[in-house]
Parts: C-alpha cells; structure tokens; sequence
C-alpha cells in the first residue's frame, strides 16, 4: 500500500512540475533555434541579381560574422532555399555566444561573391535585445544603422515626396511635353536630399517613365542623389541644345532606340513615372528592379509645363521582419 501512495506522489509531483498553469506541457526550443519574419522580398533572378544573404554580428572579444545562408522568396513572398525549398536557418552547434549577439544585417549578394563576409547591397538589419528566453531583433528596416540609416529613415518617412516637372530644354520645337525634370524652374532639385546615397552602400537610384498601356518603361538614367545630373545627362534622345537644367531629367525629342516607340506627349494621359533602387553592379540597361521607392502612376494632364507635382512615397513596399533566436 506505501508502495502505490509513493507511485501516486511522484507521478502528481511530475505532472504538476512539467506542465504550464493551463495544464499544457510546455514547448521547448534548444538553444540556437531561429524564427525568422520577412515581408516584403520578391523574387530576385539568382544569375542575374543573386541572392537574399542573411548574417548575423556577435560582439565578443573578437567580433565575429555569422553566415545564416542565402536564400530567395517565392512568388507569394515566403522564404525559400536556393533550390526553392522552405528555407530553415540554423546556428548548427555554434550556439555558446547567443547572449552576446548584436545585429542581424539582410543583403543581397551578387552572384559570385565570396560568402564569408557582407558586400551587396545592406536591405534591412536591426540590434538584438534580450527578450526572457530568446535573443529577438523585432524591427528589421531599411533605416536601421546598419542598413541604409538616415537614408532608410527617409524612405519610410511617407510624408515626404519628390516633384517632377514637364519641360523640353534641348530644342525650340514649341513642345514642352517631351522633357521631364526632377527640378523646378529655378534648377532646384525636387528630389530630398536626405536621399543621397553612398558608393559604400552598393545601391544607385534609377528614374524611369513608364508608358502604362504598354508597360513599356523608359529609363531617365541613374543617380545616387538629386544635386547633379544623372549619369546620362539629357539622354541619347535629346535635341541639339543643351540642358537649362543640372538635376536628374531627361528629353525625348529625336528618334532612337532609346525613345522606340516614340514618345509624342508626356502629358497624354498614358504615362507614369517612378524611381527605383537598383543594385549599383547591375549594369546600365537593366529592368527596373522592385524597390519602387517614389512613383506617380499617371502624369498629371492638368498641370501643365514647368509646374511641380508629385512622385509619390512608397514606404509600404520596403521590405521588414523581425528574428527571434533562443538562448
């Protein structure tokens, strides 16, 4: 009879000692184990472009750098490997310096890099913070410090715009429709000036016009800030004159492959115009990459030339996350 009052104890003592107040066993995560959120990625052509790369930063007596592994996102945004299977990030047994990380950093790694440390374009990153047993970054975002900082700040900030103009400069054929400038009468760029990026930060702005019946889109050349010329001037298709403006623009006035089909009238009703972030290695030529930062879907047909109007914010685009790794 002792012998079974003893069993009866233990086994009470035991199932009031493992199980949580609802009566339900507890949930163990070993050390090391990573949950990790992204919103925002699209699919991104691995031979072209490459591949998402996420890392994470310890600070210890020698700061070290932690590979977490390339991947992509399929068509609906979920995280994959880079054979498109579902993507499962692993510390693997390096699991004794957890209480000491301190960020984790997103990039995109051209194809090619060499993989032990970051050299792409910095997307998202943000600091750890102890959170009971876990080690979580919540708020992985452009502005962090250590992706694109006040840059980013400006990005997510949507109450801010850029403006564009119509004018044509490099001709007197009576058309000021051919020509659009992020200026304003004065040659004051209308593009923030928080924007200007770094050569360090691997990214180059890219503005476009977009023919939106035919989503034939038309690059205006690429920037890394609104306070000079963009890397094209005019473009190929300007007319004879020189431009009055020293910001980004461009002018389609004569025929070429760079205004095929011809533009006849920005102010149409048929066009749109947008600005982009390109990974700077992409050459001169490529599409327009995802990150449609600022953009205007219809020029205004009512404002007329030399007038401002908006390009519009697009904060809701950029990609955020968060990751969470127990201790």
């Amino acid at each position: 009879m002792k012998k079974i009052l003893l069993f009866v104890f233990i086994s009470i003592f035991l199932t009031f000692y493992s199980c949580d107040d609802s009566g339900v066993i507890p949930g163990y995560n070993p050390p090391g184990q990573i949950n990790f959120n992204i919103t925002g990625l699209k699919t991104i052509d691995r031979n072209i472009v490459g591949l998402y790369n996420a890392w994470l930063y310890f600070d210890t007596l020698t700061p070290t750098i932690v590979n977490l592994g390339k991947f992509n996102a399929d068509a609906n945004g979920i995280l994959v490997d880079t054979n498109g299977n579902s993507m499962a990030f692993s510390l693997g047994a390096d699991t004794d310096r957890i209480d000491h990380l301190k960020f984790c950093l997103i990039t995109i790694e051209p194809p090619g890099s060499p993989g032990n440390i970051p050299t792409g374009p910095k997307l998202i990153a943000d600091s750890f913070a102890v959170n009971g047993p876990n080690m979580t970054a919540s708020n992985l975002l452009i502005d962090d410090p250590n992706a694109l900082g006040s840059v980013g700040y400006t990005l997510i900030d949507n109450t801010r715009n850029c403006y564009y103009m119509l004018h044509t400069t490099t001709t007197n054929s009576g058309s000021c429709y051919l020509g659009l400038w992020f200026s304003d009468t004065l040659n004051n760029s209308q593009i923030i000036p928080s924007l200007t990026l770094n050569t360090s930060d691997n990214w180059i702005y890219e503005a476009w016009v977009i023919h939106n019946l035919t989503a034939t889109p038309y690059s205006m050349g690429r920037f890394l800030g609104g306070g000079s010329v963009d890397d094209d001037g005019a473009g190929l298709c300007a007319g004879a004159d020189p431009p009055i403006y020293s910001t980004p623009g461009q002018e389609w006035v004569i025929s070429g492959t760079c205004n095929d089909p011809p533009i006849p009238n920005l102010s149409n009703g048929e066009y749109g115009v947008f600005i982009t972030m390109q990974p700077a290695y992409l050459p001169p030529g490529s599409p327009p990459f995802y990150l449609k930062v600022y953009s205007q879907n219809l020029i205004d047909m009512t404002i007329g030339c030399r007038r401002n109007d908006n390009v519009f914010n697009n904060s809701g685009i950029l990609p955020r996350g968060n990751i969470s790794i127990s201790r």
